[in-house]
């Protein structure tokens, strides 16, 4: 998410200090009078010209006054010239500038920048776990009945090579994602047999987003054990369901800010549209609702 704003919206000028203007305009810096140059900023306020470098919003990057156009980056809404913008590669998570020495360049050519590195998940035993605590965190959230039948085989963390080589090994539709399960299932005599699925997840995720994405390939784990001709299922419902399994998670842990996320709607119609038709589904009939809809049906 990226709004650009201007700082500086006007010129004034205050000709006297007995005109009406001068005693009504005041600095919202120093308080004083404002006579001759002052400014109109546009979020409301007049400065005096020898403090309008004072009052004016600065680069996080550069740290330089920003009298002009510049952004708000990302969900923190980071202050950004232009030029910043311009200079240097993006956080891959947040779209913040990534300078020299105050982020860190991985080997599949992303960013990171400082306060997002500090939570990235990087070590594929930190990935086991946390997927583990999100499978509790759906069946705490959703009840028993999310227990998948048959556990995962493995937790693998993988760059962004990694995740396009499985996505093409599973003919992943849509652009390159940050979770892919790969579904095993076998049929012999007539009988179908479900074995352990391996989940990727795309290392570098901040930890709450982690969490999200792995309740997300969680669900996608239950579902495809529970439906009866789960290949069969619209990508609408497959998505959507495993949106629903990761917002239902956030509601229950209070995460709002991947919450708002989530609901912001990916590109990719599936996930966004699918999971609004799941919301809707369960104000008609509830949770309960739902879980026996998404097994016994191919589509929303």
């Amino acid at each position: 998410m990226m709004r650009v704003f201007r700082a500086a919206l006007c010129l004034l000028l205050f000709l006297s200090a007995g005109g009406a203007a001068a005693q009504t305009a005041t600095c919202s810096h120093c308080g004083k009078p404002i006579l001759g140059r002052g400014y109109r900023l546009s979020d409301g306020r007049t400065v005096c010209e020898a403090h309008l470098e004072a009052a004016l919003p600065r680069c996080k990057v550069c740290e330089q006054a920003m009298s002009g156009a510049y952004r708000l980056v990302g969900e923190r809404e980071t202050p950004v010239c232009d030029t910043c913008m311009e200079k240097y590669p993006h956080c891959w998570v947040c779209g913040e500038p990534v300078p020299p020495k105050r982020g860190r360049h991985l080997k599949d050519g992303r960013y990171l920048c400082n306060i997002d590195r500090k939570t990235a998940i990087f070590s594929p035993h930190a990935a086991g776990r946390l997927f583990d605590q999100a499978r509790r965190e759906v069946v705490r959230s959703l009840g028993p009945a999310l227990v998948a039948p048959v556990g995962v085989e493995k937790v693998l963390l993988v760059d962004t090579e990694g995740m396009a080589r499985a996505a093409a090994d599973m003919e992943h539709e849509g652009k390159s994602p940050s979770g892919l399960t790969r579904i095993k299932v076998s049929e012999s005599g007539g009988k179908r047999r479900h074995h352990p699925p391996t989940v990727f997840l795309l290392s570098g995720m901040p930890r709450e987003e982690f969490l999200t994405v792995a309740a997300h390939e969680y669900g996608h784990v239950w579902h495809s054990q529970a439906h009866p001709d789960y290949f069969h299922c619209s990508r609408r419902l497959r998505e959507g369901f495993a949106e629903w399994v990761a917002y239902k998670v956030l509601v229950k842990m209070g995460r709002e800010g991947q919450l708002k996320k989530l609901l912001s709607g990916k590109s990719d119609s599936d996930y966004s549209e699918g999971l609004r038709r799941v919301l809707a589904l369960e104000k008609s009939v509830g949770a309960p609702g739902v879980l026996k809809y998404v097994v016994r049906n191919n589509d929303l």
